[in-house]
């Protein structure tokens, strides 16, 4: 499941790349037999500030408690978690490894590729410590049903997000997981 969730974040990645490259030659995008150009990596911006602020995050969040949480951040079983410091935190709990990884991985290629909007991510191990005394009752009851030794991951809570729709190019009723040539070449947003 992670290695699918990785194939779609690299094609969503190349789809939206190709998007806003339109103004560019169609024959200039390959280089080398590979579809990639000097005019692409002029585009991505090599920032260290984006390095920093993750930085930044996991050094604050590893010195902090979990004072709070609310619902919120998905499904029924994550929560939006308060710190001791003011921070909030998405803490998505996954039943198999292959999403939590996917998720983290995910998020490493989005670094690898210095793709710089995308939220700060890291693992951590649900334990019954000083860090979650306070909602540790709270989160293993009936409806949470948070296990200790879990691993979860912890994503930076952005304000105002919204919901958003897999591309109509990688919706289909045969259900593949790549869009076909033809699907790339039009141009419909929904």
């Amino acid at each position: 499941m992670s290695s699918s969730l990785l194939l779609i974040f690299v094609i969503v990645f190349v789809v939206v790349v190709v998007d806003s490259t339109e103004n560019i030659d169609s024959s200039k995008l390959i280089e080398d037999q590979i579809y990639w150009s000097s005019n692409i990596d002029r585009s991505i911006d090599s920032n260290n500030d984006f390095d920093n602020e993750i930085i930044n995050w996991i050094d604050s969040i590893s010195k902090s408690k979990f004072i709070r949480f609310e619902s919120g951040c998905g499904r029924m079983q994550n929560r939006l978690l308060i710190t001791d410091q003011g921070d909030k935190i998405c803490a998505r709990y996954r039943h198999n490894n292959e999403q939590i990884f996917g998720e983290y991985y995910s998020f490493l290629l989005a670094r690898i590729l210095k793709i710089s909007n995308v939220l700060p991510t890291t693992l951590i191990t649900y334990n019954v410590n000083d860090r979650w005394k306070s909602i540790a009752n709270l989160l293993s009851n009936n409806q949470t049903k948070w296990k200790t030794n879990k691993t979860i991951v912890l994503t930076k809570y952005m304000e105002n997000l919204k919901p958003t729709l897999i591309p109509r190019q990688f919706r289909s009723k045969t259900k593949r997981l790549y869009p076909i040539y033809d699907d790339l070449n039009q141009n419909q947003t929904k």
